[in-house]
């Protein structure tokens, strides 16, 4: 029998995406897949004008799009063969301030390998361009964003060896490189980062930085960068100091108020895999860790 894997999509929607009553809210809990292919939800993207919710996933070994609406109904479903002969693992989808789509994906979630971006047009069913990046053999690419409106789009990666995190601006009329901000970010034996946002005139991320050579000096990392040219003004490891044993991973942030608000998981008291805890921060945006 063929294996099969089935995706669920479970959303609330709060007013501002609701159809009719301002009052209201609407949730649904889906399953969607079909008995007869593999089938992979990876990211959702939101359409606040026109209501709807785009998922980018992976059927077999091609890119998968659906557009799907408030009630949880399938609009329509389009797949794209970006990498011929490979897999393709899309990993976020956003949408920018014209209304065009990105995704970003990785030809092996679990093991690494190319990675590639591609802008696409839902309401032409066009893709604008489509590009494959592989700075070394094993890459990761974990994050996607649009710098601010109307400007180039932001991808992270992590190579595999060197272990240097990478993020990359990409040019959003033909998604080629900008060479004036393609950084590598060696603070340690081993860099990753996960997430990226946009506040004000900085990016903010958070990750992971391997401070020392093994395992157990893996920490949880926020870092602020220069939105032009990638440098950073900041950066802040935590929440363990670094003569003690722990593993820790930064996952994704948020900003409110001035705030960050950061997300991390792993071992606080050594190198263990399977002993995973989540842990939640507050942050200054200098970096001051508040609680």
């Amino acid at each position: 029998m063929k294996p099969l894997l089935l995706f669920s999509l479970l959303l609330v929607f709060s007013q501002t995406i609701a159809l009719s009553q301002s009052n209201c809210t609407s949730t649904f809990a889906k399953t969607i897949g079909s008995a007869l292919t593999n089938e992979r939800g990876n990211s959702l993207a939101i359409d606040t004008i026109h209501k709807v919710i785009y998922v980018a996933g992976s059927v077999n070994d091609s890119t998968l799009l659906l557009q799907v609406d408030t009630k949880g109904e399938i609009v329509w479903s389009r797949t794209f063969d970006v990498l011929q002969g490979e897999p393709e693992r899309p990993s976020t989808i956003i949408m920018d301030s014209e209304g065009m789509l990105a995704i970003s994906g990785l030809t092996n979630l679990s093991e690494g390998g190319k990675v590639y971006l591609l802008k696409y047009n839902p309401m032409l069913d066009q893709i604008l361009w489509a590009n494959e990046y592989q700075s070394h053999s094993n890459n990761y690419t974990f994050t996607l964003i649009e710098k601010a409106p109307g400007e180039n789009y932001i991808i992270s990666n992590n190579p595999f060896s060197p272990q240097d995190a990478e993020v990359l601006e990409i040019d959003r009329a033909t998604g080629l490189i900008n060479e004036t901000f393609s950084k590598h970010y060696h603070y340690g034996s081993a860099q990753t980062l996960w997430d990226i946002v946009r506040h004000g005139v900085n990016l903010y991320a958070t990750g992971r930085f391997t401070d020392g050579a093994g395992s157990e000096n893996m920490r949880t990392v926020l870092l602020r960068m220069d939105p032009n040219n990638g440098f950073t003004s900041w950066i802040r490891l935590g929440h363990r100091p670094g003569n003690v044993a722990a593993r820790l991973y930064g996952s994704d942030l948020v900003i409110d108020q001035e705030k960050i608000y950061s997300t991390s998981h792993g071992d606080p008291d050594g190198s263990d895999v399977t002993d995973d805890q989540m842990f939640i921060q507050k942050t200054s945006l200098e970096g001051d860790v508040e609680w």
